[in-house]
């Protein structure tokens, strides 16, 4: 069953009333429960690498940057409702709000515009098409001043154990739709599990805005990004079914393909 994505498109002024049942909804925010987001700070780590992008359409999503050249964020936040490919217009990152990044090249699947369908001023995804949901940003220049968060390297095995270790208890961030300013993040929530279909099941709270923000454990090797959040499950099945974010391990191959291609060339 297709399922809602989660990023934010900013409107027009002239359409304020279209405008106004989304502030509606923001206000009885769909989370599992009460709203367990808090502000923290960005220029802590890891919460300084989290930064929220803008395409030419004027969708905003949040991100992470895991090394110093590249930010990875969700790949269905570069499509619009038509399934255009759109291009990134900035970058802000947390621990740097006054420095606007341009990237240079953006890579993500080829098959997700096909599992994206258009459903009014969105889209939802299928279910075969949330493994597929991720897009890296190569950055012109390397980011300093700001510590990077490293991907998860092992395998699926290895992080099941690893959330065992921790009671299943992963953080999330990003720059949702009632802060758009704001970065928020609900700490120790619970991870589920890793599903057959290679995503990571979880009951973060997150909002249109949070599309492509980190799923982060922390243990004694440090802070890791395990997930980037894809898709929500509508109001109605909220209580039955969970958040789902693209594991690390699912896409880990596919990333550092992409790494290792000479950022000369797209």
């Amino acid at each position: 069953m297709p399922r809602p994505l989660s990023l934010f498109r900013r409107l027009p002024v002239v359409l304020s009333l279209v405008f106004l049942p989304a502030l509606a909804w923001a206000a009885n925010p769909l989370f599992f429960g009460k709203d367990e987001r808090v502000k923290v700070s960005p220029t802590d780590t890891p919460w300084q690498a989290i930064g929220q992008l803008t395409t030419s359409d004027d969708s905003l999503c949040s991100g992470i940057l895991i090394s110093p050249s590249w930010f990875l964020t969700a790949g269905h936040c570069f499509f619009n409702n038509q399934r255009k490919l759109q291009s990134v217009e900035t970058l802000v990152l947390a621990g740097a709000p006054h420095q606007e990044i341009v990237p240079d090249k953006v890579w993500l699947p080829a098959a997700l515009k096909k599992e994206l369908t258009p459903a009014g001023d969105a889209f939802s995804i299928t279910e075969k098409g949330g493994s597929l949901d991720i897009a890296l940003l190569h950055l012109p220049t390397p980011v300093t001043g700001i510590t990077p968060v490293p991907l998860w390297q092992e395998e699926k095995s290895a992080l099941q154990k690893a959330l065992l270790a921790v009671n299943n208890q992963v953080s999330q961030a990003g720059y949702p739709l009632d802060q758009l300013d704001t970065l928020l993040a609900h700490l120790h929530c619970p991870a589920i599990r890793i599903n057959s279909q290679g995503m990571l099941e979880h009951r973060c709270d997150t909002l249109p805005g949070d599309s492509g923000s980190p799923l982060l454990l922390q243990s004694a090797a440090g802070w890791q990004v395990i997930g980037i959040q894809s898709s929500a499950p509508g109001a109605s099945q909220r209580n039955a079914e969970n958040n789902l974010a693209v594991a690390i391990p699912t896409v880990s191959h596919q990333l550092r393909r992409w790494m290792s291609i000479p950022s000369g060339k797209p």
